[in-house]
């Protein structure tokens, strides 16, 4: 037992010197670099002409995002749709309204906005976008209801804006219209987006009704005294 306890303790011995002469020549052995070294270590290696393609990559990144919608109402019949918007490096914005009536669709407003320079210093600019229903009963029109919208833009303001604005509205009787809106959603780049369906039923109709999100979905159920308010937006 005593020779045992001894060849181990020599043993031990043994290895701290060997320990010690390999700190002495050859040093401290380097630790296992971690994900987040590797990936730096990466970057300094890579061409500068590498780092500075990712980084136009993503100034030139660009998205459309309708955020938080609330639905407020006042006396007199208005009511208004509020959404928060984020919008990033967009060069192209075009907001339509559209009443769709009798199985066809007619622009009531649409307003095209272009950018030519986004500030670098405010990437992704917060924006609201307003749609206004009004009753014009309380100005003697008890048939009518004129919808309408308007953006408020943050530093990032269009250089220049075209449209057009016809006097259509929404006339005849009808029950309280049920309204369908996108919101916590990004838009598609390129391709006109439906964000807020109101439709508007003649006053004894009862029941439901299915559509899709789409122009063509909302032309196919426009019949039989039925009114539909589309808003869409569609940038680049």
């Amino acid at each position: 037992m005593r020779r045992l306890i001894f060849v181990s303790t020599g043993l031990f011995a043994m290895l701290a010197i060997g320990m010690t002469l390999g700190y002495l020549v050859f040093g401290k052995p380097s630790p296992v670099p971690s994900a987040a070294d590797e990936r730096e270590a990466k970057k300094e290696r890579e061409p500068s002409f590498v780092a500075d393609e990712r980084e136009a990559k993503k100034e030139r990144e660009s998205s459309f995002v309708l955020d938080s919608h609330q639905e407020l109402k006042f006396k007199d019949g208005i009511t208004m749709d509020v959404w928060d918007v984020r919008a990033t490096r967009i060069r192209e914005l075009t907001v339509r309204l559209l009443i769709i009536a009798d199985g066809k669709s007619q622009v009531a407003r649409e307003e095209k906005l272009k950018w030519d320079n986004w500030p670098k210093e405010q990437a992704e600019e917060a924006w609201q976008l307003y749609y206004l229903l009004q009753d014009n009963q309380a100005l003697g029109a008890k048939r009518e209801r004129v919808p309408s919208f308007t953006i408020r833009f943050g530093s990032a303001k269009p250089r220049s804006s075209t449209g057009m604005r016809s006097t259509l509205s929404v006339d005849g009787e009808f029950s309280t219209p049920s309204t369908s809106t996108s919101a916590k959603a990004a838009i598609n780049a390129s391709e006109e987006s439906v964000v807020y369906v109101q439709i508007h039923n003649p006053a004894k109709w009862s029941g439901t009704i299915e559509f899709g999100r789409t122009v063509e979905s909302l032309i196919k159920i426009a019949n039989g005294g039925r009114v539909i308010v589309a808003l869409t937006l569609e940038w680049k």
